[in-house]
């Protein structure tokens, strides 16, 4: 970090003492206490802010090797807890500090922190809402009303266990849920008595005053915060509550202790020292402190505590290190990850930005055939479906950048280092067994990363390939842990630090309005402008709504129920011409009525070899083909290798009417929305229109803006058609077990116009030959209607799917329109008596100092003036 980052950031610092100490010495009328105390809140958060280091989190699924491959990226592997089975259990943050050359890598400190009381009752509840979506979500046969709104920490434990008694380990086994049943609820249910006896033996530990309080932990216990161990196994019976003796406030966190209290850990902190020439940390950020967050995997049993804390803590996280197992990379856990933090207001851009993937346990995955030559990873992934799986992966997460994609093998990494690490005796023998594999597999990578590089040296999954192969990729993955951590790390932190100041600068302002001479006509004015808008945006969002119904097939409105018709018109036409255009219709027709067979070869051609000389032989052997050259038609499975042929034209042109029927969408809507807005213009670039907003969020209105702009324009659904048209203008390949049921035919039946060699042929007056013409052309229209059934059915889905994403973003939008009673409560009621001028009761002048702040408000730190660049 440059000297000229860190005096901003103690600029935003110094800018918050300020606002807070004039803050604490303003005076005014207690309806206005509220707002003060927030905006001193807010200063103390900026301040934290400030001084908190920049952090990178490590997640994935469990048993991923997340805990392994930071040990190993720091140069000791056993630093954290490592096992076969889901291990960690809590949230782990290694701070980095940079010490002597040549001096091991140790945990100098060691510290704990408690859950609050707030943050062990929402955590309480999240688990119960999660019993009761299984429920819903599984159809069990369970009542969980009495577990709707109910706190168990607030409004103790007895409801919750008449609850467990009677369903999950119930007292008497007639009408008993099946075990297997049970089973999607037992976890959850156990999670939570868990809490119910920590929060009995920690007594006040956990009391308001102690909230969230940092305290020192012996060297020797730390790891005792972290190994799950057993604990997570449900019961078979109901765990009776056993009485135990309340902790006082100061007790010593002993190894014991946290065992008990485990459930109301909230993260460990561990202080390691790290080499200078082992890997310079200080150089990371500069003066600022690194910290890695080491998560709780997800997908593990019992672990729904831990997703709450994920998601509180990844909020603020700036770089975001996604392990996936390299052998089966699928992105299940990976994307529930990213969508806890969708849900706590981080975009899918800003999210990409934070995101490194990194392919652990790279030694799992089974090399391909040496290649003869150089290759390209394209041409690598298409040979090879392991490293496609992988490479794909990585693509999804990262937003398409390979540069950002690491490959690591952690026992390749500790051999080539001769890092020291004594694993316990299971996996001690698991890695032994496993080592002369690795080695292997490890030399096979090293020969594809050279055949990788000799086409494109500066292919990144190339170079990643390679540098797994050298040292396990370990100097790779910190070379792009150090240079994101420089280049996005920092500047994500500086749009934190923007965030708690817009939030600041959004209080004093509306605390000015509330303390000048003009705040009564100033609060009207806004208070009737944000009506104004509440209006306009209902009216656009009926305007989306309707528009979204028209999309779907069996639309009311008569006009788009024309329009999809004419589309389907064409599509059937388009689905015809292609079908009918293939030439081996007219010319087995043809053979058929002229000879009244088509020859069938006697064997298939790759078990017999065509002697080209022999006449005979290439007559009985090899397929006819007609007077044109095209194939003569003798079995099904021949419509059936060309049906998927047809079916992506046919899709390519279902992709042109979904491209037609959406601009008329667009175009109407377009329309639609600019009467509702008076003009093309944003409505939301208005000065007075923006103050509005401002008055009403704590972020001054630029989140808000950002979501109700999707009722001003269609561009975000533009977007999506133009996804959607390039997936059907370049259809997947038609395969897989959903071949049989679209292809209308069946698969592999010789058609009765096809004889063997010898055998004599249909005459003109036979009667079969003419069956035989009302076959074919039979034949033809039923393939028709095949490939024109499938193309239908996808332009249906691409409809379909764009009307539900407008349903969803307005769904989510409308989220934010502004509400009547936030509105009116803009303008306290009882600040009427001192409204019209700068003097509070007792003589005390304050207007000045809400005036002041603004006048006197840095421009680097002017949230709006940040928002235009």
């Amino acid at each position: 970090m440059s000297h000229t980052t860190q005096d901003r950031i103690d600029g935003y610092r110094r800018w918050a003492e300020r606002v807070r100490l004039q803050t604490q010495t303003a005076t005014g009328p207690a309806e206005l206490l509220d707002l003060r105390k927030d905006l001193v809140a807010q200063t103390y958060e900026l301040e934290n802010a400030c001084l908190a280091p920049v952090t990178i989190g490590v997640v994935g699924e469990y048993s991923a090797g997340k805990s392994l491959l930071l040990g190993t990226l720091l140069g000791r592997p056993e630093l954290l807890p490592v096992s076969t089975e889901a291990t960690t259990g809590n949230v782990t943050a290694v701070r980095l500090g940079a010490g002597p050359p040549g001096s091991p890598v140790e945990v100098t400190s060691a510290s704990v922190s408690l859950l609050s009381a707030a943050q062990v009752s929402a955590g309480a509840v999240f688990i119960l809402n999660k019993i009761c979506n299984t429920v819903a979500e599984t159809d069990l046969p369970v009542d969980v009303s009495t577990l709707r709104g109910y706190h168990p920490v607030r409004d103790g434990w007895t409801t919750f266990e008449k609850w467990c008694r009677r369903y999950v380990w119930p007292e008497h086994p007639e009408g008993a849920l099946p075990e297997t049943s049970v089973l999607a609820i037992r976890d959850s249910a156990w999670e939570l008595l868990r809490i119910r006896d920590a929060l009995d033996r920690a007594g006040e530990l956990v009391h308001p005053t102690n909230a969230g309080a940092s305290r020192p932990l012996h060297l020797d216990a730390y790891a005792e915060g972290l190994t799950i161990g057993g604990a997570r196994r449900p019961p078979s019976s109901y765990p009776v509550r056993a009485p135990a003796i309340p902790l006082p406030a100061h007790t010593e966190l002993t190894a014991t202790v946290l065992r008990e209290i485990f459930p109301l850990l909230g993260r460990i902190t561990l202080q390691v020292s790290v080499p200078a020439d082992r890997w310079p940390v200080d150089r990371l950020a500069g003066v600022q402190e690194v910290e890695f967050l080491d998560f709780p995997g997800l997908n593990a049993r019992g672990a729904a505590r831990d997703d709450f804390l994920s998601a509180a803590l990844l909020r603020d996280t700036h770089t975001i290190l996604i392990t996936v197992r390299s052998e089966r990379p699928g992105t299940e856990v990976a994307t529930r990850f990213l969508a806890l933090l969708a849900g706590h207001g981080r975009s899918k851009a800003e999210l990409a930005d934070s995101v490194l993937v990194v392919g652990t346990m790279f030694d799992l995955l089974t090399p391909p055939a040496a290649p003869t030559g150089a290759v390209t990873v394209d041409q690598l992934a298409r040979t090879d479906p392991g490293f496609r799986d992988l490479a794909r992966t990585g693509y999804e997460l990262t937003g398409r950048r390979p540069d950002r994609i690491a490959l690591t093998s952690l026992l390749h990494a500790i051999d080539a280092h001769r890092m020291p690490y004594r694993p316990d005796r299971e996996l001690a023998g698991v890695l032994a067994a496993h080592r002369a594999v690795v080695q292997q597999r490890m030399a096979a990578w090293r020969g594809i990363g050279d055949a990788l590089t000799a086409r494109d040296a500066t292919a990144p999954l190339a170079r990643a390939v390679t540098a797994a192969a050298e040292d396990g990729g370990v100097e790779a993955l910190r070379t792009l842990v150090a240079r994101h951590v420089t280049e996005h790390g920092v500047r994500l932190k500086l749009d934190a630090l923007r965030r708690h100041t817009a939030t600041m600068h959004q209080l004093v302002t509306t605390l000015g309005w509330h303390d000048t001479s003009t705040s009564r006509q100033a609060g009207d004015d806004v208070v009737n402008d944000l009506f104004r808008l509440r209006d306009e945006l209902l009216a656009a969002e009926q305007v989306l709504v309707g528009g979204a119904a028209k999309l779907r097939p069996g639309t009311a409105d008569p006009a788009w129920r024309q329009h999809l018709d004419d589309s389907l018109d064409l599509l059937r036409v388009s689905v015809a011409r292609t079908v009918f255009a293939w030439q081996g219709w007219d010319e087995t027709l043809d053979a058929t009525l002229h000879t009244g067979r088509v020859m069938v070869p006697t064997s298939a051609a790759g078990e017999h070899v065509v002697d080209e000389d022999d006449e005979e032989d290439r007559r009985t052997h090899t397929p006819q083909t007609g007077g044109g050259g095209a194939e003569l038609l003798t079995n099904t499975a021949q419509l059936r290798l060309r049906f998927a042929g047809l079916v992506a034209d046919a899709t390519r042109e279902a992709g042109r009417q979904f491209n037609r029927l959406t601009a008329l969408w667009v175009d109407e809507t377009t329309k639609a929305l600019g009467s509702v807005w008076n003009g093309p213009g944003d409505p939301f670039d208005e000065p007075a229109r923006a103050a509005a907003l401002a008055a009403l969020d704590p972020d001054g209105g630029a989140n808000r803006r950002t979501w109700l702009r999707s009722y001003t324009q269609v561009q975000w659904v533009v977007r999506r058609i133009r996804r959607r048209s390039d997936a059907l203008a370049q259809p997947a390949p038609l395969d897989g077990p959903d071949v049989p049921d679209l292809f209308p035919l069946l698969p592999a039946q010789q058609l009765p116009w096809a004889t063997a060699p010898g055998q004599a042929a249909v005459t003109s007056q036979d009667e079969g030959q003419e069956q035989h013409v009302v076959r074919l052309l039979r034949m033809r229209q039923e393939v028709t209607d095949g490939v024109l059934r499938v193309a239908q059915q996808r332009l249906f889905d691409a409809l379909v799917d764009l009307a539900d994403r407008v349903r969803r973003e307005v769904t989510e939008v409308h989220q934010e329109i502004p509400k009547a009673v936030s509105i009116e409560r803009l303008v306290p009621d009882g600040s009427a008596a001192w409204l019209g001028g700068n003097t509070q009761p007792g003589g005390t002048t304050t207007g000045s100092v809400w005036q002041r702040l603004l006048r006197d408000w840095p421009t680097d730190l002017d949230s709006s003036q940040e928002e235009n660049k």
